[in-house]
């Protein structure tokens, strides 16, 4: 999967992101792999190898109880550059 020229929008908003939902943890490093290969990096004459664009990522985790159906969910935001 490769996105590009995605923009801000107001308010912050990224346009054409993917969201993927995914069930187990070898899902998600398997998805975020693939997003880590879509970066573009590049020789600059600052560093061999410039980041030229970033990567956010938003893993939030839901555990839900089995008795009560009750659910807790936990967030965790990471970028690269």
């Amino acid at each position: 999967m490769r996105k590009s020229n995605l923009k801000v929008v107001s308010g912050g908003i990224i346009q054409d992101c993917v969201k993927q939902y995914v069930s187990s943890k070898q899902e998600m490093e398997e998805f975020m792999r693939s997003g880590a290969k879509n970066r573009q990096v590049a020789a600059t004459g600052m560093s061999e190898k410039s980041s030229r664009s970033h990567s956010l990522f938003i893993v939030s985790i839901t555990k839900k109880d089995k008795n009560d159906e009750s659910c807790k969910t936990g967030t965790k935001f990471s970028t690269t550059k």
